[in-house]
This record gives structure tokens, sequence and C-alpha cells, in this order.
């Protein structure tokens, strides 16, 4: 479960690039940034800040995999957390986007899901994001 929930996360914290440039690039190609969208100077900040030199030259991000498959997975398989939404007890719009972060389609929830999420809890009605 928690893979198929951060597994391009994951897979991104494995690679390594030529250099800084290659991967601000890489982070400049993301669907999110393609147009009407636009790469703005505080992502590309954020990335070369994020970037850091293997002992072979290589830049990775500076981020630590087997925190991220800790937190990640505590959040995603923890009881709790996992049925929180079954909790809510106040109104609530669900803000939900079609497609994922690849722009891939479904998104992270599916339709059957989101009509779970509504059958569970106070949720009144999904607001699907067209962007």
């Amino acid at each position: 479960m928690v893979h198929s929930v951060i597994g391009p996360a994951l897979q991104r914290l494995d690679q390594r690039w030529p250099d800084v440039e290659a991967y601000v690039q890489f982070f400049a190609d993301h669907p999110a940034f393609r147009p009407p969208n636009a790469w703005p100077p505080a992502a590309e900040a954020y990335v070369r800040y994020d970037a850091v030199a293997t002992p072979e030259g290589h830049i990775r991000s500076s981020v630590v995999r087997e925190a991220v498959l800790v937190d990640g997975g505590a959040a995603i398989v923890d009881p709790e957390a996992s049925s929180a939404i079954e909790r809510i007890d106040a109104p609530t719009t669900l803000l939900w986007a079609p497609r994922g972060i690849l722009d891939q389609s479904p998104g992270l929830y599916g339709t059957a899901d989101i009509a779970r999420f509504v059958a569970i809890s106070s949720i009144s009605r999904p607001a699907s994001s067209t962007t």
C-alpha cells in the first residue's frame, strides 16, 4: 500500500542526475508546470536547495528515503489515520483531483473511492478539480 501511494516519490529518491541543471530540468518538465501553469522561481529555488552531490559527483535529492517510508507509511497504514474520514462529524466538502500527480487517470482516488468516502462520512459532495 505504501509503495502504491508514494511510489513515484520513492523512485525519484533513487535517481541520480549528472548535474544540478539536469535535476532542475527534471522538475521543470513535470506535468504540473505545463501550460497554463508555470515554473515559478520559488520552485526552482527549492529544487536547487534540495539538490545534493553524492560522493561520485552525481546529484540527488537531500530527502532521506527511509524517513519517507517511516513517516509516509505510518500515515497510510496506521489504523487511526486511515480511518479518520469515518470520524468526520461536521459538514465537509471533499476537494478531489481526478488526475494524479503525474497527470495519470485516475488520480490517487478513483470515483469508487469518492463514493465510499461520501457514504461513510458527513462529506456532502465531492468538488472535482479540472486542472
